[in-house]
């Protein structure tokens, strides 16, 4: 990429200015938008398009792109995104609501989800919104539910969630079948959510690696729950080999994480270290709260190996 000098850039802006209308430059800039977005650059197109006075576009292009950011796990360019927007935009549309209560779910944010998803509610509802976007807002009502203890509501609104959602976003798909599995669990169907989850991996298109590597976790994250460390440990070596096939730095750090896991309560401590330092490393990446869990984890395995 080639920069001008800045004072050459404004230079130039100022001449541009002196020579063209301001409509003239605001289609300059809306050219440009639709140029970057055309290229997969979708920073330089949101910013392009609000500097065109086109808000609404620069709303488009988030709610566009915003589960592929994710799938990506690249949640910060989302994050990043929503805070280039204007305030009152944010509130108007359902995708743009439910795109920050996936954020604040990164960050553990349970309060501010539910607010966010109760407006995300209010303006669907009514309206033709797409079954993705219901199976969003369900998602998220079963999430609370889990967290807050009610695992038999939160399997109602997931297997809801999933029906809507089943085969048309593999981002969305591929979280409620984590919180599906954890819901089941909770309820004392741990038998049922593994044997669903081993029969999803074995009819699911193996092209779908994204969605087989959150398969493969729910499990993990089951048989670490049970006790089951050599069932948790095969997981997460499925985990890893998913993960080499595309490059995403949030698997990687939750591959780390499982491995930490399992090292430390089999006294590997370590082993542990090494893993628990990756994952601790990985803030603009991982879940927030799994950063925090992770940087403890390693100060108590530290302590453990008598290095206070």
């Amino acid at each position: 990429w080639f920069r001008y000098h800045y004072l050459f850039q404004v230079l130039l802006q100022n001449q541009l200015g002196n020579a063209l209308e301001t409509g003239e430059i605001a289609d300059l800039h809306n050219r440009a938008s639709h140029w970057f977005a055309e290229k997969g650059l979708i920073d330089e197109a949101i910013q392009h398009a609000l500097a065109a006075g086109d808000a609404v576009s620069a709303a488009e292009f988030v709610e566009r792109y915003r589960h592929a950011e994710h799938k990506a796990g690249r949640w910060r360019s989302v994050e990043k995104w929503l805070a280039m927007l204007p305030e009152e935009m944010k509130r108007e549309r359902p995708g743009l609501l439910l795109a920050e209560a996936w954020v604040a779910f990164t960050h553990f944010q349970l309060e501010k989800i539910a607010a966010l998803v109760e407006q995300a509610e209010a303006l669907s509802d009514g309206q033709k919104a797409d079954s993705v976007i219901w199976g969003e807002v369900n998602y998220f009502h079963g999430q609370l539910r889990y967290w807050s203890g009610q695992g038999e509501a939160s399997v109602r609104y997931l297997e809801e969630a999933l029906t809507q959602v089943g085969g048309k976003e593999e981002h969305v798909e591929s979280n409620i079948e984590l919180m599906l599995g954890l819901a089941r669990h909770m309820i004392g169907q741990g038998a049922l959510a593994i044997q669903s989850l081993n029969k999803r991996i074995q009819g699911t298109n193996p092209s779908k690696i994204y969605l087989h590597t959150y398969l493969s976790a729910t499990l993990a994250f089951i048989h670490l729950l049970s006790g089951e460390l050599h069932q948790a440990f095969q997981e997460t070596q499925r985990m890893q080999t998913l993960a080499g096939k595309a490059i995403n730095f949030n698997t990687e750090a939750w591959v780390a994480y499982f491995f930490a896991y399992v090292h430390l309560q089999n006294w590997d401590l370590v082993d542990a270290i090494h893993h628990f330092e990756f994952a601790a490393g990985q803030q603009y990446a991982m879940d927030t709260e799994a950063v925090i869990d992770a940087k403890a984890e390693l100060a108590l395995t530290q302590q453990l190996l008598g290095r206070e």
